[in-house]
């Protein structure tokens, strides 16, 4: 500790006094601008107190984002899935209906089929 600057408990940078609404220096807090630790005076804890704290809060943040970051991939590889199974269900049925169709001849037919329609029942 000097005079007017404290030493960051978390990463062992110069902690400046932080800056007010009004531009001025606070006298009651310091801030660490490599890890963003603040430090009040005023506070009943200790530097060290209010380092663990600080460091507890950013675990904490830090696993709620990755439960988040999971809960979001799940839903997003579900839903990946699911469409996939899709496209591959109906390129599989395309595929197989066109190749029996092919066997048979008649993809003319199948593609005549929507312009050349006799609404009577007679193709």
């Amino acid at each position: 500790m000097t005079d007017d600057n404290y030493i960051c408990p978390i990463d062992g940078s110069l902690m400046n006094p932080s800056v007010l609404a009004d531009y001025t220096k606070s006298t009651s807090e310091y801030s660490c601008r490599s890890c963003s630790f603040r430090y009040s005076t005023t506070d009943s804890a200790t530097v060290d107190e209010q380092a663990l704290g600080f460091v507890r809060g950013l675990v904490a943040e830090h696993g709620a984002l990755l439960r988040e970051k999971r809960i979001y991939l799940e839903r997003f590889y579900g839903k990946k899935f699911d469409l996939e199974t899709r496209i591959r269900m109906i390129q599989q049925r395309a595929k197989g209906d066109f190749i029996q169709e092919a066997k048979c001849g008649s993809i003319p037919k199948i593609i005549q089929y929507g312009t050349d329609y006799d609404h009577s029942g007679n193709t």
